[in-house]
């Protein structure tokens, strides 16, 4: 399989948030659509605080009111306030008292973290390609989350120094969606290797690089002993936000660490 790539596409609201209007976006996702909605994989939904029973119970409910409803429903309004309520309350604050700010910022940010919310639950279609259409790559699971992790690190170095960084989060956030999604289709066993594994392959790249990742991994390991990835030193990758970004300051280099390039 090739290369893991990042790409801006979406399984419910195609339109990107530069080019919405100033109203406040709306997923279009019809009731049918959300009722049909595939799992995401039990990890991402711990990752990202889903409560999958309660989205299930909500399609259910949707979907019989639409098909007893003569004018023809076109889009799922449970599904658009549930992006909108998680986008208020996941926001990537730069601190503890930021993390659930929802005001401030741009109309397009705030559309921007809506559909990031669509694009989290509906799993950017590749719950649909793995249980619907049945795909299983050849080199395992396990490969491509090491690939995305790598892709992962690689667009991570490029926010150092960059005066014009939040392109660069967003893409980070988007790979960082996909190495996620691969590794909760692995075994148990080749999880946990994986997991440990991610801090050396961080290590590879510029000190930088496992400086800006250290709360992620935090996150997604307390994750994977069963708690929160928002808890302690722990951070939710998220690409979008209306307010500061704790990924966004460039680390200070420690005096015992040394420089390194690639």
């Amino acid at each position: 399989m090739a290369q893991p790539t990042v790409r801006r596409t979406a399984h419910a609201p195609a339109s990107a948030p530069h080019v919405l209007t100033r109203r406040r976006a709306v997923p279009r996702l019809t009731p049918a659509q959300f009722r049909r909605l595939p799992a995401s994989p039990p990890a991402g939904r711990r990752y990202y605080a889903v409560d999958y029973r309660a989205l299930r119970n909500l399609a259910i409910v949707e979907a019989g009111e639409a098909a007893r409803s003569s004018s023809g429903v076109r889009t799922s309004p449970g599904f658009a306030e549930l992006c909108k309520r998680r986008a208020a309350q996941l926001q990537p604050g730069v601190d503890s008292g930021a993390r659930n700010r929802s005001g401030g910022g741009s109309w397009v940010a705030a559309n921007g973290t809506v559909i990031e919310q669509a694009q989290i639950l509906t799993t950017h279609n590749l719950a649909t390609l793995v249980h619907r259409v049945g795909i299983a790559p050849e080199a395992g699971w396990d490969d491509l989350a090491r690939r995305s992790f790598t892709t992962v690190c690689r667009l991570t170095a490029r926010l150092h120094h960059n005066p014009r960084p939040l392109g660069g989060i967003k893409d980070v956030a988007y790979a960082w969606r996909q190495m996620l999604f691969h590794l909760s289709l692995c075994t148990p066993g080749g999880r946990s290797r994986l997991l440990a594994w991610l801090p050396e392959e961080a290590a590879r790249h510029p000190w930088h690089v496992a400086a800006r990742l250290v709360p992620a991994l935090a996150g997604l390991r307390q994750v994977a002993e069963g708690g929160s990835a928002r808890e302690g030193e722990g951070r939710m990758l998220l690409g979008w936000s209306t307010g500061g970004h704790w990924l966004r300051p460039d680390p200070v280099l420690p005096a015992q660490v040394p420089v390194r390039s690639r």
